[in-house]
Protein backbone atom coordinates (compact mmCIF):
# COMPACT_ATOMS: atom_id res chain seq x y z
CA UNK A 1 0.00 0.00 0.00
CA UNK A 2 1.40 3.39 -0.95
CA UNK A 3 2.13 6.08 1.58
CA UNK A 4 -0.35 8.43 -0.09
CA UNK A 5 -3.16 5.94 0.45
CA UNK A 6 -2.07 5.43 4.05
CA UNK A 7 -2.10 9.16 4.68
CA UNK A 8 -5.61 9.44 3.30
CA UNK A 9 -6.74 6.59 5.52
CA UNK A 10 -5.30 8.29 8.59
CA UNK A 11 -7.32 11.46 8.06
CA UNK A 12 -10.81 12.32 9.23
CA UNK A 13 -11.62 8.77 10.38
CA UNK A 14 -13.72 10.17 13.22
CA UNK A 15 -15.31 13.01 11.32
CA UNK A 16 -14.54 16.70 11.45
CA UNK A 17 -12.56 17.75 14.50
CA UNK A 18 -11.88 21.38 13.68
CA UNK A 19 -9.51 23.10 11.30
CA UNK A 20 -7.09 24.43 13.89
CA UNK A 21 -4.52 22.49 15.88
CA UNK A 22 -5.60 21.62 19.42
CA UNK A 23 -4.27 24.40 21.66
CA UNK A 24 -2.46 23.87 24.95
CA UNK A 25 -5.39 25.42 26.83
CA UNK A 26 -7.90 23.19 25.05
CA UNK A 27 -5.82 20.10 25.77
CA UNK A 28 -5.37 21.08 29.41
CA UNK A 29 -9.11 21.57 29.88
CA UNK A 30 -9.90 18.24 28.23
CA UNK A 31 -7.29 16.46 30.33
CA UNK A 32 -8.95 17.85 33.45
CA UNK A 33 -12.28 16.31 32.44
CA UNK A 34 -10.53 12.97 31.96
CA UNK A 35 -8.94 13.12 35.40
CA UNK A 36 -12.41 13.72 36.83
CA UNK A 37 -13.43 10.46 35.14
CA UNK A 38 -10.35 8.72 36.59
CA UNK A 39 -8.70 8.44 33.19
CA UNK A 40 -4.96 9.03 33.66
CA UNK A 41 -3.28 11.04 30.89
CA UNK A 42 0.30 9.78 30.52
CA UNK A 43 3.27 10.04 28.19
CA UNK A 44 4.32 6.94 26.28
CA UNK A 45 6.95 6.14 28.93
CA UNK A 46 4.20 6.23 31.55
CA UNK A 47 2.11 3.74 29.62
CA UNK A 48 5.11 1.46 29.23
CA UNK A 49 5.65 1.62 32.99
CA UNK A 50 1.97 0.77 33.59
CA UNK A 51 2.37 -2.23 31.28
CA UNK A 52 5.16 -3.72 33.38
CA UNK A 53 4.17 -7.15 34.68
CA UNK A 54 1.08 -7.31 32.46
CA UNK A 55 0.14 -9.18 29.30
CA UNK A 56 -0.15 -6.38 26.76
CA UNK A 57 -2.67 -6.90 23.97
CA UNK A 58 -3.14 -4.20 21.33
CA UNK A 59 -6.61 -4.36 19.80
CA UNK A 60 -6.89 -3.39 16.15
CA UNK A 61 -9.73 -3.26 13.67
CA UNK A 62 -12.19 -0.97 11.98
CA UNK A 63 -12.90 2.43 13.44
CA UNK A 64 -15.24 4.75 11.53
CA UNK A 65 -16.53 1.89 9.32
CA UNK A 66 -17.91 0.14 12.37
CA UNK A 67 -18.94 -3.51 12.29
CA UNK A 68 -21.87 -5.30 10.69
CA UNK A 69 -22.63 -7.39 13.79
CA UNK A 70 -21.40 -5.75 17.03
CA UNK A 71 -22.88 -8.48 19.21
CA UNK A 72 -20.84 -11.12 17.39
CA UNK A 73 -17.75 -8.94 17.75
CA UNK A 74 -18.42 -8.62 21.48
CA UNK A 75 -18.41 -12.41 21.75
CA UNK A 76 -15.03 -12.53 19.98
CA UNK A 77 -13.60 -9.92 22.34
CA UNK A 78 -14.96 -11.99 25.23
CA UNK A 79 -13.12 -15.03 23.91
CA UNK A 80 -9.91 -13.04 23.83
CA UNK A 81 -10.36 -11.83 27.42
CA UNK A 82 -11.13 -15.35 28.59
CA UNK A 83 -7.97 -16.73 27.00
CA UNK A 84 -5.68 -14.02 28.38
CA UNK A 85 -7.06 -13.91 31.92
CA UNK A 86 -6.06 -11.42 34.62
CA UNK A 87 -3.00 -9.14 34.72
CA UNK A 88 -3.75 -7.99 31.16
CA UNK A 89 -3.60 -4.54 29.60
CA UNK A 90 -5.66 -3.93 26.46
CA UNK A 91 -4.60 -1.00 24.29
CA UNK A 92 -6.68 0.48 21.48
CA UNK A 93 -7.33 3.87 19.89
CA UNK A 94 -9.07 5.51 22.90
CA UNK A 95 -12.27 6.51 21.07
CA UNK A 96 -15.47 4.46 20.94
CA UNK A 97 -15.75 3.98 17.17
CA UNK A 98 -15.65 0.46 15.73
CA UNK A 99 -13.34 -1.77 17.73
CA UNK A 100 -13.34 1.02 20.33
CA UNK A 101 -16.62 -0.44 21.57
CA UNK A 102 -14.37 -2.88 23.44
CA UNK A 103 -13.80 -0.17 26.05
CA UNK A 104 -17.51 -0.29 26.88
CA UNK A 105 -17.68 -4.09 26.74
CA UNK A 106 -14.60 -5.03 28.75
CA UNK A 107 -15.93 -4.13 32.23
CA UNK A 108 -19.04 -6.24 31.71
CA UNK A 109 -17.11 -9.08 30.10
CA UNK A 110 -14.69 -9.12 33.02
CA UNK A 111 -17.62 -9.41 35.43
CA UNK A 112 -19.08 -12.27 33.39
CA UNK A 113 -15.72 -14.07 33.26
CA UNK A 114 -14.74 -13.42 36.88
CA UNK A 115 -11.69 -11.37 35.93
CA UNK A 116 -10.48 -8.97 38.62
CA UNK A 117 -7.31 -7.33 37.27
CA UNK A 118 -7.71 -6.11 33.70
CA UNK A 119 -6.67 -2.61 32.60
CA UNK A 120 -7.40 -0.64 29.43
CA UNK A 121 -5.48 2.12 27.68
CA UNK A 122 -5.55 4.19 24.53
CA UNK A 123 -3.12 5.87 22.16
CA UNK A 124 -4.73 8.58 20.06
CA UNK A 125 -4.25 11.93 18.33
CA UNK A 126 -4.90 15.08 20.34
CA UNK A 127 -7.71 15.67 17.84
CA UNK A 128 -9.70 13.32 20.06
CA UNK A 129 -10.11 16.25 22.45
CA UNK A 130 -12.86 17.44 20.12
CA UNK A 131 -14.72 14.16 19.73
CA UNK A 132 -14.17 12.55 23.12
CA UNK A 133 -12.65 9.30 24.35
CA UNK A 134 -14.05 6.30 26.19
CA UNK A 135 -13.48 5.55 29.87
CA UNK A 136 -10.16 3.72 30.29
CA UNK A 137 -7.31 3.57 32.77
CA UNK A 138 -4.61 5.36 30.76
CA UNK A 139 -4.45 7.42 27.59
CA UNK A 140 -1.51 8.71 25.56
CA UNK A 141 -2.08 11.67 23.24
CA UNK A 142 -0.02 12.34 20.12
CA UNK A 143 0.21 15.88 18.76
CA UNK A 144 -0.88 15.73 15.10
CA UNK A 145 -2.22 18.24 12.56
CA UNK A 146 -5.98 18.85 12.30
CA UNK A 147 -7.75 15.89 10.71
CA UNK A 148 -4.73 13.58 11.06
CA UNK A 149 -5.38 10.65 13.40
CA UNK A 150 -2.12 8.77 12.93
CA UNK A 151 -0.04 7.90 16.01
CA UNK A 152 3.28 7.62 14.23
CA UNK A 153 6.26 9.17 16.02
CA UNK A 154 9.71 9.25 14.38
CA UNK A 155 8.51 6.87 11.71
CA UNK A 156 7.13 4.25 14.09
CA UNK A 157 3.55 3.55 15.15
CA UNK A 158 3.13 3.83 18.90
CA UNK A 159 0.56 1.03 18.67
CA UNK A 160 3.27 -1.29 17.38
CA UNK A 161 5.83 0.16 19.77
CA UNK A 162 3.85 -0.61 22.93
CA UNK A 163 3.43 -4.22 21.81
CA UNK A 164 7.13 -4.47 20.91
CA UNK A 165 8.51 -2.69 23.97
CA UNK A 166 6.24 -4.55 26.42
CA UNK A 167 6.80 -7.90 24.69
CA UNK A 168 3.09 -8.10 24.00
CA UNK A 169 0.97 -8.90 20.98
CA UNK A 170 -1.43 -7.34 18.50
CA UNK A 171 -4.85 -8.83 17.73
CA UNK A 172 -6.77 -7.46 14.76
CA UNK A 173 -10.45 -8.03 14.14
CA UNK A 174 -9.74 -7.37 10.49
CA UNK A 175 -9.45 -3.64 9.76
CA UNK A 176 -8.73 -1.05 7.10
CA UNK A 177 -5.66 0.56 5.57
CA UNK A 178 -4.13 1.68 8.86
CA UNK A 179 -4.47 -1.85 10.26
CA UNK A 180 -2.63 -3.19 7.22
CA UNK A 181 0.23 -0.77 7.72
CA UNK A 182 0.46 -1.57 11.43
CA UNK A 183 0.51 -5.32 10.75
CA UNK A 184 3.30 -4.93 8.21
CA UNK A 185 5.33 -2.84 10.67
CA UNK A 186 4.64 -5.26 13.52
CA UNK A 187 5.87 -8.24 11.51
CA UNK A 188 8.99 -6.31 10.51
CA UNK A 189 9.61 -5.61 14.22
CA UNK A 190 9.04 -9.25 15.22
CA UNK A 191 5.80 -8.57 17.12
CA UNK A 192 3.30 -11.38 17.46
CA UNK A 193 0.22 -10.61 15.34
CA UNK A 194 -3.11 -12.41 15.12
CA UNK A 195 -5.89 -11.58 12.67
CA UNK A 196 -9.38 -12.75 13.58
CA UNK A 197 -11.64 -13.10 10.57
CA UNK A 198 -15.02 -14.62 9.85
CA UNK A 199 -18.41 -13.81 11.44
CA UNK A 200 -18.31 -10.74 13.65
CA UNK A 201 -15.38 -9.08 11.89
CA UNK A 202 -17.13 -7.73 8.77
CA UNK A 203 -17.36 -3.93 8.48
CA UNK A 204 -20.72 -2.18 8.30
CA UNK A 205 -21.58 -2.45 4.57
CA UNK A 206 -23.46 0.85 4.63
CA UNK A 207 -20.35 2.68 5.79
CA UNK A 208 -18.22 0.90 3.19
CA UNK A 209 -20.60 1.96 0.43
CA UNK A 210 -20.58 5.54 1.72
CA UNK A 211 -16.79 5.69 1.71
CA UNK A 212 -16.51 4.17 -1.76
CA UNK A 213 -18.98 6.74 -3.04
CA UNK A 214 -16.48 9.39 -1.93
CA UNK A 215 -13.35 7.52 -3.03
CA UNK A 216 -13.49 4.70 -5.57
CA UNK A 217 -10.02 3.50 -4.42
CA UNK A 218 -10.98 3.36 -0.75
CA UNK A 219 -9.31 0.42 1.01
CA UNK A 220 -11.99 -1.40 2.99
CA UNK A 221 -9.84 -4.32 4.14
CA UNK A 222 -6.17 -3.78 4.89
CA UNK A 223 -5.78 -7.31 6.27
CA UNK A 224 -6.77 -9.32 3.19
CA UNK A 225 -3.23 -9.58 1.78
CA UNK A 226 -2.03 -11.12 5.04
CA UNK A 227 -4.96 -13.54 5.22
CA UNK A 228 -4.31 -14.60 1.62
CA UNK A 229 -0.67 -15.20 2.52
CA UNK A 230 -1.84 -17.43 5.38
CA UNK A 231 -3.96 -19.46 3.00
CA UNK A 232 -0.99 -19.96 0.66
CA UNK A 233 1.36 -21.19 3.38
CA UNK A 234 1.21 -24.36 5.40
CA UNK A 235 2.83 -22.78 8.44
CA UNK A 236 5.04 -20.06 9.79
CA UNK A 237 2.84 -17.10 8.89
CA UNK A 238 -0.45 -18.32 10.24
CA UNK A 239 -1.68 -14.93 11.35
CA UNK A 240 -5.24 -16.21 11.53
CA UNK A 241 -4.61 -18.15 14.70
CA UNK A 242 -7.13 -16.62 17.00
CA UNK A 243 -6.26 -16.80 20.67
CA UNK A 244 -3.73 -19.61 20.85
Amino acid sequence: MGKARTKLAARDIHGAAGRDRVSDDEFSAFSATLRARRVEVVEYAGLLAAARGRKVVVLGGYSSLGYKDPSALRALVGGLLSSRGDKALYVAGATGAGIGAAYRWIPGLCAELGLKDVKTAGIVSKNACRVGVEDQDFVVFVDTPPGDWSVVVKGKSLMVSIAADAEGEMVYFRGGAISGDEIAEALARNVRVSIVDGPGTEPDPRMVDAMRALDAEFVADGTSMFLEACARQSGGMDLRRSFG
